[in-house]
């Protein structure tokens, strides 16, 4: 039998983080030998599969194990000796390289020279010898880690908890800081908007003060009083039970219009105006002069009553399709001659003149120059006065003036309608028709007062006829001063001025 020597040799490498041992074995027949099966496998040892080895030497990754807290001196020395391992790996993997094209010689090694034993042996020394230099280096790699490394780690770790505490720390004083800050930049947002309103609040006082001084220089430059004149306005005469008031001159009618709805009561009454007007005096905006009591109207007042009685009168006449009535200065003698007569003869306030006589006739002869009979008297219309013991106004005898010519003219039926008819006289006598009719007007004052049941003046109403087909001598001389009838202008009155009051206003609202 052929004897044979096994002679097996192991090597060991690094792959991945485990060490693996592999064989090459020489054989040996006679007196020659032979390498054969030479095959470097992790996982298999004459054939049979194994285990990788394993190393109970504590390794450390150098590529992935970090020392912790090592000084510079301990880190350039596990630097230096991961450098080391890393070319020993490099090695390793380069004989392995190398073993591998041994292998692949093998053949014609088996037919070489025992020389190449040597060679194979040579390799396997630096085979040997890059393990153990790899050995070296990791016990170099394990000596320069420091002791005690769960130490520092957990003094790194606590580092980490510290930093981070102190990092939460600063977190929340930076916090407190912003809300500190924000709650100052709050503080002297309204410290700044206090200013601003006190600003605003000032300098509004201050303009305010400015309009309320333009205000009162204006108020005090403007007048206080304006003319104001109103338009006429004339009234319609309401009920006894509803009189229309008449405020002002503005309000008086100038045509006599019988009132709506009278009765046969009404229109038969005897004291048609004394007591239920139709028109009544309120005189809120009366303008008028003042007649003081015991006073006579001057002759311009009288001759102002006088024409408001002829237009009255005339748009009565109007209505029945009469001429007008004159009045004039010539026709107001004549009145004035049959007030000297009542005197004379006693007549009292609420007697009719006697027109017969002889006084009368010479003063109808006087005025119509020598033609006597050329005009006649045509009947009298009278009324008694308020005026007897309080002040009174022109518009207030103008006032009751009108009621009464409504009466006469309207609510006549008591007096068997005499008043109006003299107010519609047109014939000389009892059938010729009169050239032209002539009223004058006339106020007879009754100083001692009376027991007639009248007031203590007396209105008198004088028609006077000129006879038709005369040489004209008497028309003419009864015509000298004609008075025109009375116009409503309306009245002017002195009234607060409109701007002195707004002006006043403004002033008020500027304080306010």
């Amino acid at each position: 039998m052929e004897s044979r020597t096994n002679k097996v040799h192991f090597k060991t490498f690094k792959a991945g983080k485990f060490w693996l041992v592999s064989g090459i074995t020489l054989a040996a027949l006679g007196g020659s030998f032979t390498i054969s099966g030479v095959g470097v496998h992790a996982d298999e040892i004459n054939g049979q599969p194994v285990s990788a080895a394993k190393d109970t030497t504590p390794t450390t990754d150098v590529s992935t194990n970090k020392v912790a807290e090592a000084t510079p001196a301990q880190q350039q020395a596990i630097d230096d000796a991961q450098k080391d391992v890393d070319q020993d790996n490099r090695d390793i993997a380069k004989n392995q390289d190398d073993t591998a094209k041994e292998q692949a010689n093998n053949d014609d090694l088996n037919n070489q020279t025992a020389n190449k034993r040597d060679d194979v042996n040579k390799a396997q020394d630096a085979s040997d010898k890059a393990n153990n230099q790899v050995n070296k280096d990791q016990d170099a790699v394990d000596d320069a880690t420091p002791d005690g490394y769960d130490d520092v780690q957990n003094a790194k770790d606590q580092a980490e908890t510290d930093k981070n505490k102190a990092q939460s720390d600063a977190d929340k004083a930076q916090a407190q800081q912003a809300a500190a800050d924000k709650a100052a930049k709050e503080a002297a947002d309204k410290a700044a908007k206090a200013q601003a309103d006190k600003d605003a609040a000032a300098k509004a006082k201050a303009d305010a003060q400015a309009k309320a001084d333009a205000a009162k220089n204006k108020a005090d430059n403007t007048p206080k009083t304006s003319n104001v004149h109103h338009d006429p306005t004339p009234a319609k005469p309401g009920s006894q039970l509803d009189p229309t008031n008449i405020d002002s001159e503005a309000d008086l009618p100038t045509e006599l219009v019988e009132p709506s709805g009278l009765t046969d009561e009404e229109k038969n009454q005897e004291y048609y105006a004394s007591t239920d007007p139709w028109y009544k005096y309120t005189g809120a905006n009366d303008t008028s002069a003042v007649i003081k009591a015991g006073t006579q109207l001057t002759a311009q007042q009288q001759k102002e009553l006088a024409q408001y009685a002829l237009t009255l009168i005339n748009s009565l006449r109007k209505q029945h399709g009469l001429k007008p009535i004159l009045m004039s200065d010539t026709v107001q003698e004549l009145g004035n001659a049959v007030v000297n007569l009542r005197v004379k003869n006693g007549t009292e306030a609420g007697v009719h003149t006697d027109t017969g006589s002889a006084e009368l006739d010479d003063a109808i002869s006087k005025v119509a120059g020598g033609n006597q009979y050329d005009v006649i008297n045509g009947g009298e219309n009278l009324y008694g006065s308020i005026l007897e013991n309080s002040d009174t106004t022109l518009l207030q005898l103008k006032v009751q003036l009108l009621q009464f010519l409504t009466g006469m003219s309207f609510a006549d039926g008591h007096w068997g309608w005499g008043h109006r008819d003299n107010f519609l006289s047109h014939t000389y006598g009892s059938q010729d028709e009169a050239d032209q009719v002539y009223m004058s007007f006339n106020l007879q004052h009754y100083l001692d007062g009376g027991d007639t049941g009248l007031n203590t003046i007396t209105y008198l109403f004088d028609f006077w006829v000129a006879k038709t087909g005369t040489d004209g001598t008497a028309e003419k001389a009864l015509s000298n001063g004609a008075y025109s009838e009375y116009v409503n202008h309306g009245y002017d009155s002195v009234e607060t001025n409109p701007a002195y009051t707004q002006a006043v206003n403004l002033t008020i609202i500027t304080k306010l």
